[in-house]
């Protein structure tokens, strides 16, 4: 299970019973993979325990977390990534993000405006990097697709480029509605 998005609630709900069932002997034999993005580190709710929750190992399970608008400490920060959830995912595929795939669109098909335009929100985007203890490598060598559930809630826009991240990969998607 891979779960991405800002309103986790649930999902740290889920990651809290599954650390407490691990502690006392009831192991699932799943991996979990807790994407948890947002604008600015002060918006990550539950980040601490969350963070705590992965260190005890008591389950297997990756928290990966990352913030959009990253600070000069952000940078510094080695257990947050940075970028937007649908780039952060699509960087775990070693896909580019959707301003690169547009950069590639506008040389394809000419125009000097088109192209100019695209090239400025490439350069514009915040390339998404994971937290330092995580590789793509290895995160990609977790996820088996055919039993991977992307589970996500958040932005509209950032929702459907994570379901075609998804599709593009082969994993199950699945969105939180509120």
């Amino acid at each position: 299970m891979v779960g991405t998005g800002t309103g986790l609630s649930p999902f740290v709900a889920m990651m809290k019973e599954r650390h407490h069932r691990a502690t006392h002997g009831d192991d699932d034999g799943r991996r979990y993979m807790l994407l948890h993005t947002n604008r600015v580190h002060d918006e990550l709710a539950y980040h601490a325990r969350l963070l705590e929750i992965e260190r005890k190992a008591a389950f297997d399970f990756s928290y990966i977390a990352a913030v959009s608008r990253p600070s000069p400490q952000d940078f510094d920060n080695g257990g947050l990534g940075v970028g937007r959830g649908n780039n952060v995912l699509r960087h775990i595929f070693d896909l580019p993000i959707p301003e690169e795939e547009a950069v590639a669109r506008a040389r394809t098909d000419g125009g000097d405006i088109d192209k100019a335009k695209a090239e400025a929100a490439a350069a514009r985007a915040v390339r998404p990097t994971l937290p330092a203890h995580l590789s793509g490598e290895k995160l990609r060598a977790d996820i088996t697709p055919s039993k991977t559930i992307i589970l996500t809630c958040g932005n509209p826009a950032s929702i459907a480029d994570i379901e075609r991240t998804a599709a593009r990969v082969e994993v199950t998607f699945k969105k939180e509605e509120w």
